[in-house]
């Protein structure tokens, strides 16, 4: 049998609530599934036909009962059904030859669509497939070519792309790259953490609020209603 790629043999699809995402700069899988895979012929920039949807890996080893919602930046090299993969900003080097450099302005837009596409992705069977599409319609422009992909899809994926080339969707340029030798470049987008600051605020509000409501019950007072 083949490997398989994010274009991929057809997979059970299999759609997870969540994801916890290694804070590693590895991830070890030992699975994969892909969400509402579509099947897709590409002519140009790589001649391949498979599956296009987001990937679910699951983890293994290091990583074992963690989760990463990924999605294709390359198509040449197939995904392999195991594997190591190193953890990385996605840089205007893109993911590596003979894939596309890309702009900064083209990461923000990738972002854009991976964090609409998961947050979407429920609401609809053509949801997966059409963000990963719009994804490489983004990244490689018109010399992205295919065909097999369902029309409301493709009339799905053009939507995605004005969405995000005219800002309607804001960029998110917090895109990860997932990279291994002789295994398929994939991005994901790395959960922005609350900020140190921020978080002492929201401590020291409720440590005040504390306060308050314990000198208010000493001197036997009611409590502040909430409004």
């Amino acid at each position: 049998m083949n490997r398989t790629c994010c274009l991929a043999l057809p997979l059970a699809a299999a759609l997870l609530a969540g994801a916890d995402v290694a804070s590693a700069a590895t991830f070890q899988y030992g699975s994969y599934s892909v969400v509402n895979e579509q099947g897709i012929t590409i002519y140009t920039p790589n001649s391949v036909s498979g599956g296009a949807g987001e990937i679910v890996l699951h983890g293994s080893g290091p990583n074992a009962g963690q989760t990463i919602l990924a999605w294709c930046l390359d198509v040449y090299t197939y995904l392999q059904s195991s594997g190591t993969y190193t953890i990385s900003p996605l840089t205007t080097a893109g993911s590596g030859s003979p894939n596309p450099t890309l702009t900064t302005t083209q990461i923000g837009e990738i972002g854009a669509l991976m964090s609409h596409g998961e947050a979407l992705i429920n609401t609809g069977s053509n949801v997966s497939a059409a963000t990963q599409l719009a994804i490489w319609e983004v990244e490689y422009g018109a010399s992205f070519t295919s065909n097999g992909i369902s029309s409301s899809v493709s009339n799905l994926a053009a939507t995605y792309v004005t969405d995000v080339t005219n800002g309607t969707w804001v960029a998110d340029n917090n895109v990860s790259l997932l990279s291994a030798s002789g295994d398929q470049h994939l991005g994901f987008l790395t959960p922005t953490p609350l900020p140190a600051t921020w978080t002492m605020m929201l401590i020291g509000f409720a440590g005040l609020g504390g306060l308050i409501y314990l000198r208010r019950k000493s001197e036997g007072l009611p409590a502040i209603a909430a409004a």
